[in-house]
């Protein structure tokens, strides 16, 4: 009965010491970079020129900076702020307009934001590693830029205009960090929906 006892206040003790750890730490930063599918169809985008078009497509990942303020020990609020950028530059493109064939160049400069406001449920949340779920409730804004050898085409060259802008949600269905340090720590996040599908990324917690 004795020994017991004794074990009994051992765990009672190291779970409050945990407890009372993760209670320490109310606001964790992360910076990120994530695939998304959007980049990938995109990237993929040069089939669709035959030669001698020259076709240069490049996307940077999806990424992010977020904030998350602990509730309590299962629930978190925070924002994030996600930037992916999609370029096109073709150049010797040729088509056929009233009997002429005219060939030029052009680019596009396609930058997609995302500003989320980030609810999240943590189901494994102890001194070493943070499991959670959750939700992205968003505003997405896409802008374009255009430019080109074509003296016919009157859009404002290089200057970026907004094409759209649109609500969201996401659903993050498991994310996770492992901290390496009290305060330092590495994790990845799974989303449905845009911005991304899958992210990885480094966290500080204080």
């Amino acid at each position: 009965m004795k020994n017991f006892l004794g074990t009994l206040a051992l765990l009672l003790t190291f779970m409050t010491f945990i407890t009372a750890q993760n209670a320490d730490y109310r606001f964790t930063g992360t910076l990120s970079a994530g695939f998304s599918g959007t980049g990938a169809v995109i990237k993929a985008g040069d089939i669709l020129f035959d030669d001698p078009v020259d076709v240069n497509i490049t996307t940077t990942p999806a990424l992010q900076g977020s904030f998350d303020y602990g509730i309590n020990k299962w629930f978190s609020v925070g924002a994030a702020f996600n930037h992916q950028n999609f370029s096109f530059d073709v150049d010797n493109y040729t088509y056929n307009l009233n009997g002429e064939t005219i060939t030029e160049d052009f680019s596009i400069d396609i930058n997609r934001v995302s500003v989320a406001l980030r609810p999240l449920f943590h189901y494994a949340n102890n001194n070493r590693i943070d499991l959670y779920s959750g939700l992205r409730l968003q505003m997405i804004s896409i802008g374009l830029a255009a430019d080109t050898t074509d003296p016919n085409f009157d859009f404002a060259e290089g200057t970026a205009v907004t094409i759209g802008v649109r609500p969201g949600l996401a659903v993050v269905p498991f994310g996770m960090r492992a901290y390496v340090t009290e305060n330092i720590g590495v994790g990845f996040e799974l989303n449905i929906g845009a911005p991304y599908i899958a992210n990885m990324g480094v966290s500080a917690r204080f």
